[in-house]
């Protein structure tokens, strides 16, 4: 049986004093492997750190939309300053060290006033292996779409994208109010859809 309720997983203290809160949002399908449960969600989930205060919640669903969905809705009403998407297959390569590689988003965040940064990972997909990350372009036959992104210059830590997987990626909480405010999270307007193109 599904459950498409919201386990809220960390007890932390989540007064924001001078420290951020991170919210982690995980949708999952129920299946982990114990890799990913040793290098990923246990460190992230269970190890202090000294910058910044945890809580996460979990959601099983059928669908990552409807777990995502579900996740916002209940995110929204802490006090989370910050939000992290957490795939249930990512374990870190480099920095190895999970709560690293989050202090690296948030650092990021800081340092260019983005809203929205993510990990470079490979996205799961029918064809090629290519990153999970897409500028705006357009196709050889001259069709606008979005691109992969398989290259970029030596020496480049960070670049800008048009569109970015949520696998491993970190937003400020305005980004999910500014969606509210347009509208999502309503009947007929939900904050993720997937929808399956036929020919």
């Amino acid at each position: 049986m599904w459950n498409y309720g919201v386990e809220k997983t960390e007890t932390q203290s989540t007064s924001t004093g001078e420290k951020p809160v991170i919210c982690i949002l995980k949708p999952h399908r129920g299946s982990w492997s114990a890799e990913y449960v040793e290098a990923t969600w246990a460190p992230l989930k269970h190890l202090q750190v000294d910058w910044c205060h945890k809580i996460s919640f979990l959601c099983r669903a059928p669908s990552l939309p409807l777990a995502r969905n579900t996740l916002v809705a209940e995110g929204l009403k802490s006090n989370a300053d910050y939000f992290l998407w957490l795939d249930a297959d990512h374990i870190p390569e480099s920095p190895p060290d999970i709560n690293q590689a989050l202090k690296l988003l948030y650092d990021t965040l800081q340092q260019t006033g983005e809203s929205i940064v993510t990990a470079l990972y490979r996205a799961k997909q029918e064809h090629g292996f290519n990153y999970a990350i897409w500028k705006e372009g357009t196709k050889e036959d001259g069709t606008p779409s979005f691109i992969h992104i398989n290259s970029w210059p030596s020496g480049v830590n960070w670049f800008e994208v048009d569109v970015c997987g949520l696998g491993f990626t970190l937003m400020r909480r305005k980004v999910l109010e500014d969606m509210v405010n347009a509208g999502y999270g309503k009947a007929g307007k939900p904050f993720f859809h997937w929808s399956i193109q036929t020919l």
